[in-house]
């Protein structure tokens, strides 16, 4: 639906971020600047967005419902003087001020687009919110209700608020044969086959697949 909505935007020349500002968020399945990995699956994820930020996810990502994805500051800029949006309070949308600049061009500067990276079989809980330009590694957990507010390494099981490392599911040499392998990167096919190697000792899986 939002797919077409953007698609007759453009027709008729109005600018898709203003249908986000009227609806203040955007559902993950509907959101056009953001990729889906094969088999990766969401339960209502959420979308928070003032620019055109990418969310790339990997494949076989795990998104449970309620989480929140916020690819951009909006205009709350991380000033040491305010943190209120002045300009976009103070001034119309079409100002032009006096060095000739539109409001619109200086957001556009002041409000850099963030894009948010999930790998690959990451598991997203319940109510995890992600916050602009963070890189979330292979296999990772991240625990119900985190905030993540900085980037995860691949294999790592984070919580909290902010959300810190827990643990390391592997040693720094499994981690590394995992990435080799790349299962997630085998054809449907491949996995089918080799569907009960997946339930094997961890050290046997790599061992037959290792590079």
């Amino acid at each position: 639906m939002y797919k077409l909505r953007f698609f007759l935007l453009r027709i008729l020349g109005i600018p898709y971020t203003k249908l986000m500002r009227n609806l203040d968020f955007i559902y993950l399945k509907d959101d056009v600047f953001t990729q889906m990995g094969t088999r990766s699956y969401e339960n209502g994820a959420k979308v928070w967005r003032w620019t055109e930020s990418k969310i790339v996810i990997g494949n076989y990502c795990s998104i449970a419902r309620d989480v929140n994805f916020i690819t951009d500051h909006g205009s709350h800029l991380s000033s040491s003087i305010a943190n209120f949006p002045l300009l976009d309070s103070f001034f119309s949308k079409d100002h032009i001020f006096s060095d000739g600049e539109s409001k619109k061009n200086k957001l556009k500067k002041m409000i850099p687009n963030q894009s948010i990276t999930i790998g690959n079989d990451v598991w997203l809980g319940m109510g995890v919110y992600i916050l602009p330009g963070v890189k979330i590694g292979n296999g990772v957990t991240i625990a119900a209700s985190s905030v993540v507010t900085k980037d995860i390494p691949d294999y790592a099981v984070v919580g909290g608020v902010p959300a810190q490392i827990l643990k390391m599911k592997h040693t720094p040499e499994v981690i590394n044969a995992l990435n080799e392998i790349a299962w997630w990167n085998w054809t449907e096919n491949e996995i089918k086959q080799r569907i009960d190697d997946f339930h094997k000792p961890l050290d046997l899986f790599v061992e037959k697949y290792k590079k």
